[in-house]
């Protein structure tokens, strides 16, 4: 707690007391992008800018979701560079933030094992789930039906119905400290990993369990799947991977990382990225395992990723949110020279 508190006034130091979100040139090695710094504020009563923990994308990529340890939740509005909204109703530490497939709504959980599902059409009056009955750490909507998965400090996984928000499954998870929880893009699969290492695979039609995958020796703390059905991981034990659940083999294992790994995202077909604890977030090329970018200005941990289509957007322990936008006639990320590449340094 006392690295994070001092992460959090390191990050308002950086800002220098500005009162809103500023544009900065972001430092990198290869690739073509360019990045927009945002620097998160402090809320009442101690106005320290919040630790960032998550970071989602409405789909029609006009707004980003950021939660924290302020127990609230920033809308930033990419259009204006503005922070446009502030929505209360937790009472702890936020730990997850999705905004549905439709967009039409935001759901958010956390340590107050509260979920709450708030209309982003006006953002008033959230409906509140069930109290659950721990800490929640993930929550994720299929994107091809109506249900909802949460996981967090217990061994269930609960499956809910958005349209009648009613729990209509309880899965048991391989361990009772599940960090994260994944649909497959075409909505067959879920799966759920955490504390032992292991990735355990549900078909989402019988809700059976299909594969028990040992992956990692340490924590898992986030998966995602790619449009092949594999499954990415990054786990404490600093390896990055990627599993086929049918076969039950690891496909890819990337070069050991000098860091946690605590988030991990798909980009495309041949790309993911990955952040940790070494401040920085690296961009691999998944058929080659090479780094084609590394992507660096964090002053904490990289908590979180989130991706969609031209925006790749991390938020860190340092207060801040990062968002790197690929050059329009960007088609590919292949390896670079640094001195004719480049990630672009120029201001929006």
């Amino acid at each position: 707690m006392y690295r994070r508190h001092f992460l959090g006034a390191l990050g308002m130091a950086t800002a220098m007391g500005l009162s809103r979100p500023s544009l900065f040139a972001g430092q990198a090695i290869r690739g073509d992008w360019k990045s927009e710094v945002v620097q998160t504020v402090g809320q009442a009563p101690k106005f320290r800018p919040p630790v960032v923990t998550d970071v989602a994308i409405n789909p029609a990529q006009t707004q980003i979701a950021v939660v924290g340890d302020d127990h609230v939740i920033a809308i930033y509005d990419l259009a204006s560079h503005e922070f446009v909204r502030t929505l209360r109703g937790h009472a702890d530490w936020i730990r997850v933030a999705k905004f549905t497939p439709n967009g039409r709504s935001l759901i958010t959980a956390g340590n107050d094992r509260k979920c709450l599902i708030w209309p982003s059409a006006d953002w008033e009056g959230p409906f509140q789930l069930p109290v659950h009955p721990a800490a929640i750490f993930d929550a994720d909507a299929c994107p091809q039906s109506r249900l909802l998965a949460l996981v967090g400090f217990e061994q269930n996984l609960h499956v809910i119905d958005l349209a009648t928000r009613e729990e209509i499954r309880r899965l048991t998870c391989s361990t009772n400290d599940i960090h994260c929880v994944k649909f497959s893009l075409d909505g067959s699969r879920l799966a759920a990993a955490g504390r032992d290492g292991n990735i355990r695979v549900w078909d989402t039609t019988s809700f059976k369990v299909v594969a028990d995958l040992p992956v990692h020796r340490q924590r898992v703390f986030d998966i995602s799947f790619l449009s092949s059905g594999q499954i990415l991981s990054g786990s404490q034990d600093q390896f990055v991977k990627i599993t086929d659940p049918e076969s039950g083999r690891v496909i890819t294992e990337f070069p050991r990382f000098a860091a946690k790994l605590y988030c991990v995202a798909t980009i495309d077909e041949r790309h993911i990225a990955t952040g940790g604890s070494d401040n920085q977030i690296s961009v691999w090329n998944v058929e080659t395992k090479q780094n084609v970018a590394t992507l660096r200005g964090h002053t904490g941990t990289v908590s979180c990723l989130a991706c969609s289509e031209n925006l790749l957007v991390s938020g860190s322990y340092d207060t801040q949110v990062r968002i790197w936008r690929r050059e329009a006639n960007t088609n590919s990320l292949e390896i670079g020279d640094a001195g004719n590449s480049g990630w672009n340094s120029r201001f929006k």
